[in-house]
């Protein structure tokens, strides 16, 4: 998964700390810029990466992060600013719907 930190509608960048529920997922790779899927990946860090349940995406940059989906359910991903995620900067991951119950 790619986080792409843009502007806002008002011009302003500014920083973002996602958090995911459920799972820990592990940073691989960040940059300034627009993420490139031509060039980037080749440098994530995929020998030894940070372990996290929250990573911080700098204004006008990218974070990469890799999560194994062994926790079955529906798991909030959000901005952990308040204001952020009132305004639904957030998104459910489903994991494993077929092993979920009624």
């Amino acid at each position: 998964v790619v986080l792409q930190n843009a502007r806002a509608l008002d011009g302003a960048a500014e920083m973002h700390s996602w958090h995911l529920h459920g799972h820990r997922f592990y940073v691989v790779g960040s940059g300034f810029g627009t993420f490139d899927a031509r060039f980037d990946p080749a440098s994530y860090n995929l020998d030894n990466p940070v372990r996290r349940d929250t990573a911080t995406v700098l204004p006008l940059g990218w974070t990469a992060i890799r999560f194994v989906a062994n926790n079955p359910g529906a798991w909030a991903f959000h901005c952990t600013q308040t204001s952020h995620a009132v305004m639904g900067m957030g998104l459910n991951f489903v994991t494993s719907p077929d092993r979920l119950g009624p």
